[in-house]
């Protein structure tokens, strides 16, 4: 099963207040292997998402294994965050957990 999502924002306050302002966006595509894996009974999904704001950009990709939709999986992403203005950037791993019960 393949799946794209992708959304665009435009931050705009009016000049009101603090907060964020300005344009931004995602592209997310992801990819669920039909056959199951493991003793858990999983499948495994492969992901990639890229992420822009007017200062940053950050690039993700990652495995998923789905063992019951939604309520239960489990994450591997890594990611790239690097700043517009030519900073340095950041590099992450992250291990995450969903229990849904």
């Amino acid at each position: 099963v393949l799946s794209l999502e992708g959304a665009y924002y435009d931050y705009d306050r009016d000049g009101k207040g603090g907060g964020l302002e300005g344009d931004g966006g995602f592209v997310l595509a992801s990819y669920l292997i039909p056959n199951k894996v493991g003793t858990l009974g999983g499948r495994i999904q492969t992901m990639a998402r890229f992420q822009e704001f007017e200062s940053r950009e950050l690039t993700e990709v990652g495995l998923n294994y789905v063992i019951d939709g939604h309520n239960s999986r489990i994450s591997l992403v890594v990611g790239d965050d690097e700043p517009a203005s030519g900073g340095s950037s950041t590099q992450s791993v992250r291990l995450g957990v969903q229990i849904q019960i």
